[in-house]
């Protein structure tokens, strides 16, 4: 009776219409359905776990963001959104993605180098509440080229004295019956 009072009280006190309409809502709800335990949706926890693929990633080079989320209820449905903690270090290929089985991907493009911490936010639904998880990926500047291009030389200096070693060795087998 208290919150009917509560309610009434503000509808007298003059306040907006959509505040008032939606007190009156919520009175006529409580006076035709007094005993009805109203009971909130999405209050079941969910988990989210995100992966993202390749880790380390380099500049250029899109990363595949994976979020999956569980619980004890049956698979979630809903959307998952994606976010950066330095939004101007890359670009997402969509913002969110729509849960199927569970789990969703986006695409983000890196544009510098560093580390950057990539979140996946589930937004719940009306079973589950929502839940989040954050991946710290590291963005190198290039592809590694330096090591391939230094290690080159010692290939084909290797390949040469492995060439000559065998031939050498070849050479020196003594055939059946015939002096070498």
């Amino acid at each position: 009776m208290a919150l009917h009072y509560e309610i009434m009280s503000t509808l007298r006190s003059g306040t907006s219409r959509v505040a008032s309409s939606l007190a009156l809502l919520i009175a006529f709800t409580i006076a035709i359905l007094p005993g009805v335990l109203v009971v909130r949706a999405g209050t079941t926890p969910s988990t989210t776990t995100e992966v993202v693929s390749p880790d380390p990633d380099w500049v250029g080079n899109p990363a595949t963001c994976t979020a999956t989320v569980t619980g004890s209820a049956g698979t979630p449905t809903g959307n998952v959104t994606f976010s950066s903690d330095k939004p101007g270090n890359g670009n997402f290929n969509s913002t969110s993605c729509t849960l199927q089985s569970g789990s969703c991907s986006v695409t983000w493009t890196p544009s510098a180098n560093g580390e950057v911490k990539i979140t996946a936010a589930y937004g719940g639904d009306s079973v589950y509440a929502g839940s989040s998880d954050t991946y710290k990926l590291k963005v190198n500047s290039s592809v590694p080229e330096f090591p391939v291009l230094l290690a080159l030389p010692f290939v084909f200096i290797a390949g040469a004295l492995i060439y000559l070693s065998l031939r050498r060795r070849i050479t020196s087998i003594p055939t059946a019956g015939r002096p070498i």
